[in-house]
């Protein structure tokens, strides 16, 4: 019996000249496997809609065809339900697609569907609020919210931003208590809770995060002086971050804590909750797709 396999693709996501993913899928796809239905967000949320119908409808696989945040949309809508995820990366950062080995070519992703690897995946709680990959307060939380209401997309648009927003921030207090009992205050730059291994575009900050393993990692981000940022930058996209005298990684696996920023991001989406946080892992809650070869254990 063949499976049926819903594609909900964002028009928006992306950077790059605009392709017919519709016809590349139809393409590509293995019909003899699968019966496809494609369809197109039109607002903000349309792809949870679309999902929440996918699980009464009974859908074998949903794949969500755009950046981190519709990837968010979907994969924390089918938490704990019997729907895999797949993934098709079409965003400005494609953290998630990165982290799992999915290519960014349609094609290539498309056969990936076609050899049906998929994995069961542990997700997070903050307080009752899901997400799949990496959430965080400080800087990145800001630039988040900033790119959310810019035109300008993909890595420049980013370094922009940054660049913008660096010399005017003030760095976060943050009292974390983690499950082995320690507490400790630290006055961050960035802190980042991370499931899996990257924000995205290959900027790598817990080069051991596992979803598989039943743990998260507290990241730990100092101020930088200004004129260190291009080598410190260059750990990060080298997967050496945990190399740098300004970055402390914690594994754990529950946690409190209270930091004086309410802006906060989940999978990149801008979000906004207020202290304290109690941060919780979910075991095996979502099967999700995986590429062939992948150096973060899949």
């Amino acid at each position: 019996m063949k499976s049926k396999i819903l594609f909900i693709i964002n028009p928006k996501s992306g950077v790059k000249k605009r392709t017919d993913v519709k016809k590349i899928i139809y393409k590509y796809l293995d019909m003899s496997k699968f019966d496809p239905t494609v369809i197109y967000t039109t607002h903000k949320a349309h792809a949870i809609e679309l999902s929440k119908n996918a699980i009464k409808d009974k859908i074998d696989i949903v794949c969500a065809v755009g950046g981190d945040g519709t990837v968010h949309e979907v994969g924390t809508t089918l938490i704990g339900s019997n729907i895999k995820l797949a993934i098709i990366p079409r965003g400005s950062g494609n953290g998630m697609g990165n982290h799992l080995g999915i290519p960014k070519i349609v094609r290539k992703a498309v056969k990936t569907i076609n050899l049906g690897v998929y994995k069961e995946i542990d997700t997070v709680l903050i307080n009752d609020i899901p997400f799949l990959g990496v959430a965080g307060v400080g800087l990145d939380a800001i630039i988040a919210e900033k790119f959310d209401t810019t035109d300008k997309r993909g890595l420049m648009g980013y370094i922009k931003i940054i660049l913008k927003e660096y010399f005017s921030y003030k760095n976060i207090t943050v009292r974390s208590k983690l499950d082995n009992g320690i507490e400790q205050v630290d006055n961050l730059f960035i802190c980042s809770i991370a499931n899996g291994s990257e924000f995205g575009n290959g900027f790598c900050i817990s080069p051991n995060s596992d979803m598989t393993d039943g743990k998260l990692e507290l990241f730990k981000l100092k101020r930088i002086n200004f004129f260190a940022i291009p080598v410190v930058a260059y750990r990060f996209f080298t997967r050496k971050a945990h190399h740098s005298k300004f970055v402390e990684i914690i594994p754990f696996e529950t946690c409190e804590l209270n930091i004086d920023q309410e802006i906060m991001h989940l999978d990149g989406e801008s979000v906004r909750i207020k202290s304290p946080f109690k941060v919780t892992i979910q075991r095996k809650s979502l099967s999700i797709l995986t590429g062939k070869r992948n150096k973060n254990g899949f």
